[in-house]
Formats: structure tokens, sequence, C-alpha cells
């Protein structure tokens, strides 16, 4: 019969070094790969903020763009439609004043049909209309692009700021679709208050 010696409390275990090691060599792989982890993802943050930015530059331009360009229709109407409508109601006066001033009302409803034709065709309050309406919507892009950028990024998940920079760009390409093309005056005032004034910039984000 084999009998057991028990191994005295003193004597030292040869398995406990392998064993250390083991666990050392877990816990550095761990850290590694945490390490690793969080670096991706700071990558991947930095990219929607990036991407975000652009968003926020774009619309910018995009809406300086399209408010100028509704005052531009604006000022169109009152130099075109006005006068034409003016004109329309002298014509009428002057044809009943007496039969000398037909021929001046024919003159006049002639300027006037040709005022307003022109005025139909160009048809400014419509334009000023449009473009006005897509300016404010490139606006509130613009401050939801920025709250996600620079609120929102930094306590997101990936995948939640991941949608919310989709979100922010589909609305962005709606938008675009929508839009009419500026005239060449628009955009050089547009660039005008961006680049000498700093477009719409609040005195609370002037000094970032």
């Amino acid at each position: 019969m084999i009998k057991t010696v028990p191994r005295c409390s003193d004597e030292p275990d040869v398995g406990a070094p392998e064993h250390n090691r083991r666990e050392r060599g877990v816990a550095v792989w761990r850290r590694s790969y945490r390490a690793r982890v969080a670096d991706e993802e700071q990558d991947i943050r930095d990219a929607i903020a990036r991407q975000l930015s652009n968003i926020v530059e774009g619309v910018t331009w995009s809406a300086q763009g399209q408010m100028e360009a509704a005052k531009l229709w604006r000022t169109v109407n009152l130099w075109v439609g006005v006068p034409a409508a003016l004109l329309a109601a002298v014509a009428g006066v002057t044809a009943l004043a007496s039969t000398t001033g037909r021929i001046a009302a024919g003159i006049i409803a002639v300027a006037a049909a040709g005022l307003g034709a022109v005025a139909a065709t160009l048809n400014a309050p419509k334009r000023a209309e449009l473009a006005e309406s897509a300016g404010n919507k490139y606006l509130a892009i613009q401050q939801d692009a920025t709250i996600a950028r620079d609120v929102d990024l930094p306590r997101q998940g990936v995948d939640e700021a991941r949608q919310a920079l989709h979100e922010l760009a589909a609305r962005r390409q709606e938008v675009n679709a929508a839009a009419t093309a500026i005239p060449r005056l628009a955009y050089r005032r547009a660039r005008r208050n961006i680049e000498r004034e700093g477009g719409q910039t609040y005195q609370a984000d002037a000094g970032r």
C-alpha cells in the first residue's frame, strides 16, 4: 500500500510561478486589448468630428448663399414687379382721361406689359420664398451639427454618434436636392459675409 506523504506548509509550490506568469501575461494582454480598442474608438470619434465640421462649414456657405439670394430676388421684384403693376394702373387711368391720353396710355401699357412679362418669367417672389426657406433649413442643420460635434459627441457611444452623423448628412442631401441654384452675385455677397465679416457668429463662439 502506497502512502501519500503530506507536503509541509513551508515547502515551495513548484507550479505557482508558472501560474503567476500566465496570470500576468493575460492581464498585460487585456490591458493592451483595451488600449487598442480605445484608440480605435478615438480614431472613429475624430473622423466623425471631422465630418461634422465639414457639414457645419458646408451648410454655413449654403445658408449664406440662399439668404443673399432671397434678398436679391426681393430687390428684383421691387425693381421689376412693382413698377409693372404701377404702370398698368397709370395706363388705365390715362386712357380714361382723354383721346390724347389714350396714346400715352398705349405706350405706358406696352411698357407695363413688357415689365410684367419679365416679372412673370423671373417669378422673383417665389424664388425669394424658396431661397429663404432653404436658407433656414441649412441654418437648422448648422446648429444641430454644431451641437452634435461640441456637446453630444464626447458623451455618445460610437454607434450612436455615427447614426447622428448619417441623419445630418441625409438632411443636408435632402435640402440640397430641393434648393435652387443661387445667382453669382448672391454667392459673392455670401463669401464676403463669411470671409470678411465672419458670417453668422455668436459672441460666445467667436473666442473659440
